[in-house]
This record gives C-alpha cells, structure tokens and sequence, in this order.
C-alpha cells in the first residue's frame, strides 16, 4: 500500500475499475495514516504532516502515496476515456500542465537514496521536523535553546548550520572529503545544491552546443585552484579496490559508543597465522586474540588506544591545531626486540598546497610537498633520510582527476615506479589498475581490481600478475550490524584464505 502497488490492486478486478463509496475511502485513508506515523491502527493525533500532502507526487514535495480519493476518481476518468475513446495520456497532460513541481526533488529522492534518511531530509526541507521553535508554537511550554550549543534559539536553520557544534561537524565532513570551503547557512547551502540540478521542464542543450558553452566558461583562475590531498593518501582510490582488508579465519568486532565522544570496543579473531619457513609450503599455525580498544572523537581531536593479548600496545592521535595545522602521532610498544615505534606529523593545508614534517624513532625524518598546478593536475615530491640504516631517498609524484577518473604515478630514487589508475563507471562501479616496477630488483607487478557498492553491501576484489586473487564482501544486515566475508586464492603458492565475521555498532 505505501509503495503504491496495493491501492492499484485493491481498485481492479480482472483489469476493469472497481468504485467504492467516499465514506469507504475515507475509513481506509484513516487506517493508513495511523499505520504511517504509529505503525499500527492507534490514533495519529500529532501527524507532522498532513495527509493530502503525504499522498501528493514527490515531484511536488509529497512521498508519492497513493490517494485514493483521487484513485477513485481517476477510474471514473479511465472509463469515460474508454467511452469516449480518448487518449490515455490526457490524465498526465492535466497533471503537468496544472501541478506545480518544486526544484528540490531529486535532492532528496536520488536513485541510491536511502528511504530513512531522505524521510528525515524531506521533513527538513518543509521544516517540518519536531525542533524546539516549532514545539514552543504548539503550546508546549519548553525551552527553546539549543541543547548543543546553548546560545541561540533551536530552529532548522540553526540545528543544522548555525549552531557551534554543527559547524564543527561540517568542518570535519568537509575536511574528509577534502573540500576546502566554509559551510554556508542553511538557505545558502539549499540554494548551491539547488544550482547544479536542472530545473523541471528545462529544455536540453544541444550536446555540441553544450561542449561548447563548456569550454568558454572554463577559465582557469590560478589564484583560486583546490586544495590537493595529503601527499600519503595520492593512491587511496586505487587501494579501496586493489587492498581490501582481507582476513582468515573468525573475526568479530563490537563497539560501544558510551556517549558522544567516547567509546569502548572489543575485537576477537581465530584463525590460522602464516611463520616464516624456508620451504616452498605455506605453513599456518592456529591462533586467536582479542583486543580492547578505546576511542575518542571531537571535532577537534581523535584519540585512539588498543591494547592486545600478546602484549602489543598501540595508540594514535589527531589534533587539529588550527584550521590548517594538524598534528599526527603513531606508536606501537611491543615485547618482540626493534619492534616498538613511534612517528609523529605536522601537516599544514594551505589554500592550494599541502605539506608535512614527520620524525620518528631510529632517526627518521622527512618531508613532503603537495601543490595544485591546475584544477585537476597536482604536482609533489618528498625527502626522507634514516639515520640509523645511513640512507636517504627522494621521490616525486603527479596525480590527475576529474569526476570521472583518477590517474597517479610516483617515481623514487629507491627504484619504485608506481603508477594506478581509477575509472568511475557508474554511481555504483569503479574499476582500478596498478602497475609496479622496480628498476633495481627488476620486480614487476600488476594488477587489477573493481569496488561495487549496493544499497545493502559492498564488493570489493582484485587480480594480480602473481596469480593472486581477493574479494571482500560487507552487507548490512542491520543498522549498526555488518556481516563480512573474505576470501583470497595464491595459485603459485597453492595456498587460500577464507574468513567471515560480524560487527557490531
């Protein structure tokens, strides 16, 4: 019924319209307004929003219900246009001509949408969600600060841009995906997402008339170019695919958020564990470990320990100095000799240009540098000297992407050539390649990989030149309950892994 499908069937019999009463209709409307906001047949006293603009089309801001009322009239419709041999499209004729149509519908409804969160989205845009304003205008003596910030009144717009806190939220979301802009107010940001949708009943342009209207607008400005991703993370599209987080044996994760920033989680793993050996066969011992882990998160700070079984101790910090200045820390104390180690960072993100100092533990040092030379092209190098091996390297790399592809290479004085390569097929799929080549070893290796994601779960795999062959599977079963599988065949090795786990939280 809310699907649309059960009304159309409850209103044909053998194809042929089948008219009820008003009285009928409107009983029927009742139950499936209070199986809507209660889930069950209790009164709907309270309904944020009204029916008849529930049952309009989302094409009008509505969720596309079926109204019956008007199901009804549109079978009197179907059978005088049958009488009268009229055409069928004279009904959607009316609708287009006479129905307003808002400009934010495919913001919300989009084709990977999820029905939850585009519910709670729709009932924004309308300002329709239960904020403290909008309780206080109902009668219900409450206090209208905001609960987060405590300065200023708790409306949409403030819940969602104004407030202290959500700025920060903003901030953190945008720094992850690495775009270097200030959030807007709530109308502001409405409107420049609104900006690169068509508008309903557009006319197209011509596809050569459109190129060409492309090229004259594209004029660079070289004092405005993005800010390039840190120079580390160059690959990190190609590794999505090409170096899925593969495991065998049993894994089981559970995280316990105790409040907003802090949380506790726990990870068991059985499985087999690979010792060296000088045989060509792969020997495996059975192991298991569980590991406890504690987690902090601000907009401003991350703190992250874990503490192992077999005596391992690792913990890692991010802090956001200022808006450019980010401070990394890494370390690992183990019992195992020369194994414990610690790395810190300093990254500095500038309008067009990134860069980073790192030091660690046996007299490492180093330093990199990221700058965008175009929109689409950034251009780089990094330094690094070991002082307790007596070795110094340096290296450059070149990234290029647009929307729809990512190409990178690097090259170091160590004798590494890398090179991947990313094509977005669709929403949906991307397929990677890389190519890796060692002028000094002469080493050579390929492979390629594809990442799939679904409403539901999310594919990942790859095939290398040495015969070995990944795939990773995550479904959500729930919300907060992911099911994992991991498999991996060594054809030259005759040796396969298979794993499967649950996280939880």
């Amino acid at each position: 019924m809310m699907r649309g499908g059960g009304a159309g069937a409850a209103f044909r019999v053998h194809s042929r319209p089948v008219f009820l009463p008003k009285g009928v209709v409107k009983r029927i409307e009742q139950l499936c307004m209070k199986f809507f906001w209660k889930g069950n047949d209790e009164n709907a006293r309270g309904a944020r929003v009204s029916w008849d603009f529930i049952c309009s089309p989302k094409s009008e801001g509505g969720l596309g219900v079926r109204d019956l009322q008007s199901w009804n009239k549109a079978c009197l419709v179907q059978l005088a246009m049958r009488l009268l041999n009229g055409e069928s499209s004279m009904w959607v004729v009316w609708v287009r001509a006479y129905v307003p149509k808002v400009p934010w519908q495919k913001l919300v409804w989009f084709s990977l949408h999820i029905p939850k969160y585009s519910i709670i989205l729709w009932m924004t845009i309308l300002n329709h969600l239960p904020t403290l304003d909008r309780l206080r205008n109902m009668g219900l003596n409450v206090d209208t600060r905001c609960i987060l910030c405590a300065d200023g009144y708790e409306t949409r717009n403030h819940l969602f841009a104004e407030c202290a806190y959500s700025q920060q939220v903003w901030k953190s979301i945008l720094n992850i995906c690495v775009m270097n802009r200030r959030m807007l107010d709530w109308d502001g940001e409405v409107k420049k997402k609104l900006a690169g949708l068509v508008p309903p009943g557009a006319t197209t342009v011509p596809a050569g008339d459109a190129s060409k209207a492309k090229k004259a607008d594209e004029k660079v400005d070289y004092m405005n170019l993005p800010c390039p991703i840190p120079y580390e993370e160059i690959q990190r599209e190609a590794l999505m695919s090409l170096k899925p987080e593969t495991f065998e044996g049993l894994r089981f994760d559970f995280t316990k958020g105790l409040n907003q920033k802090f949380s506790l989680s726990h990870s068991v793993t059985m499985g087999p564990t690979e010792i060296p050996s000088q045989s060509a066969e792969t020997i495996k011992v059975p192991t298991a470990h569980y590991e406890f882990g504690a987690n902090f998160f601000d907009p401003n700070l991350m703190l992250i320990g874990r503490v192992l079984t077999d005596g391992r101790v690792n913990a890692r910090v991010k802090w956001d100095l200022t808006d450019n200045l980010t401070v990394k820390a890494n370390a690992q104390l183990t019992n195992e000799p020369h194994m414990s180690h610690g790395m810190f960072n300093f990254d500095y993100k500038g309008k067009d240009f990134r860069s980073q100092f790192q030091m660690g533990n046996g007299a490492l040092f180093g330093a990199s540098y990221f700058q965008s030379v175009t929109p689409h092209l950034s251009l780089g190098g990094e330094v690094f000297w070991a002082g307790q091996h007596r070795k110094s390297g340096i290296g450059y790399a070149a990234r290029y992407e647009t929307d729809k592809m990512v190409a990178t290479g690097q090259v170091a004085s160590t004798g590494m050539v890398a090179l991947s390569y990313v094509q977005k097929v669709s929403e949906k799929v991307s397929l990677a390649s890389d190519f890796m080549y060692n002028y000094m070893s002469r080493d050579v290796s390929a492979s390629v990989g594809y990442d799939y994601i679904l409403r539901q779960c999310r594919l990942r795999g790859k095939i290398d030149s040495n015969g070995c062959t990944t795939a990773f599977l995550e479904e959500r079963l729930n919300m907060g309950l992911n099911f994992i599988l991991s498999a991996e065949v060594d054809h030259c090795k005759k040796d396969h892994k298979f794993g499967f786990g649950l996280t939880v939280g």
